[in-house]
């Protein structure tokens, strides 16, 4: 039986045997798939396109956020979006 992991006797585990955690960390052999991507979002959000795309999303939840308050709360929201924005522009 394959449990996941490799030991004495046991066959090296196949790549769809391997828990999400030896994936995520890149053992077994699976190199980690993920390095780089938080460099990758912050050069795209970087970006004059990733600033159009943070824009739009964060108008779109402000007006969600707003919608479901009924209005009420629209000040903190707009307050919100922008301090989000500024977070993510940086």
């Amino acid at each position: 039986m394959c449990s996941g992991r490799s030991g004495a006797g046991e066959e090296a585990p196949t790549p769809a045997a391997q828990t999400l955690a030896d994936r995520a960390v890149g053992r077994g052999g699976t190199e980690h798939r993920m390095s780089g991507i938080g460099d990758k979002a912050k050069d795209f959000l970087s970006s004059d396109k990733g600033e159009q795309a943070s824009d739009s999303a964060l108008d779109k939840a402000g007006d969600a956020a707003d919608k479901a308050t009924g209005g009420k709360h629209g000040d903190q929201i707009d307050k919100a979006e922008q301090t989000a924005d500024t977070k993510l522009g940086s």
